[in-house]
C-alpha cells in the first residue's frame, strides 16, 4: 500500500491571508463607528448645555445661544449644519428647545464605496425657569 504525504505547511500561511483582511476591515470599522458615536455624545451633551443656559439665564435669544452652541462645537472640531433654538419666547414653564444636525463623514467606508454622510440629529428640551 501507498500511503499518500500531504504538506501542510502553508495551509495556516494561507487561512491567514484570508481572514486578516476582515478581521482589519472589522476592526477599523468598529473605531469608526465609535467616533461618530462620540461626535453624537458631543452634540447631545452641547445641545443640553445650550437649551440650560437659554432657559436659567435671564433674556437670553436665540441669536446668542446659537452662537454658545457653535462655539463650543467648535472647540470639538466639529461644524454644525443646522443649529436651532425655538421656545425662547415663551414664559416661566414654557419648553424651549436646542436642535442640532452634523453630517458625520464616514471616512473609513467612504475609500471604499465614494462619500458617505451620515446626518446626525439631536435635540435637547428643558422647560424655562
Amino acid at each position: 500500500m501507498r500511503r499518500s504525504v500531504r504538506d501542510e505547511s502553508g495551509a495556516a500561511l494561507v487561512e491567514f491571508a484570508i481572514a486578516a483582511p476582515m478581521l482589519i476591515f472589522l476592526i477599523l470599522g468598529m473605531v469608526e463607528f465609535a467616533e461618530m458615536y462620540r461626535r453624537y455624545q458631543v452634540l447631545t451633551d452641547t445641545a443640553r448645555e445650550g437649551v440650560r443656559r437659554a432657559v436659567v439665564s435671564t433674556g437670553p435669544d436665540s441669536a446668542t445661544v446659537v452662537t454658545i452652541v457653535k462655539d463650543r462645537l467648535k472647540d470639538q472640531g466639529i461644524t454644525p449644519r443646522v443649529v436651532t433654538v425655538h421656545g425662547l419666547s415663551g414664559g416661566y414653564g414654557a419648553p424651549a428647545t436646542v436642535r442640532i444636525e452634523y453630517d458625520y463623514p464616514f471616512s473609513f467606508v467612504s475609500g471604499f464605496m465614494g462619500p458617505v454622510k451620515v446626518p446626525l440629529k439631536t435635540q435637547a428640551r428643558m422647560r424655562i425657569e
